[in-house]
């Protein structure tokens, strides 16, 4: 059974990596604690680090804050400290391609706005 109270937390890494995840748990007091939110950043954080294919993989993957634990374990901690249940239902990353620009865009070549003296 999926937690009841979910919130999108949403990361970008540089301008060039973007990443959405939704974090339920089974009230929306949780979902307000600084665990809760230090989570979401956390998670966030390793999703755009490591690119994981699934959830299954990202759960079973080493943290990237502290490898000797698993997201799984760091999601399971914060549960604890919460007393509740938390699972990552879903997330989605996304990379810039690299692009080459043969012709860079030009500079503005004035302001668009026309100042006026006041008389």
């Amino acid at each position: 059974m999926k937690p009841v109270c979910r919130t999108i937390h949403a990361y970008v890494h540089g301008g060039r990596i973007g990443v959405l995840v939704e974090i339920g748990t089974d009230t929306d007091y949780a979902l307000r604690t600084d665990e809760f939110a230090a989570l979401c950043g956390d998670v966030a954080m390793h999703i755009a680090a490591s690119n994981p294919a699934d959830l299954d993989t990202l759960l079973a993957q080493a943290f990237v804050k502290d490898p000797a634990r698993t997201v799984g374990d760091r999601v399971a901690e914060v549960a604890s400290v919460l007393a509740e249940r938390v699972a990552i239902t879903r997330f989605v990353r996304w990379d810039q391609a690299p692009e080459v620009c043969e012709h860079p865009p030009e500079p503005p070549k004035r302001p668009a706005a026309i100042l006026r003296g006041i008389s």
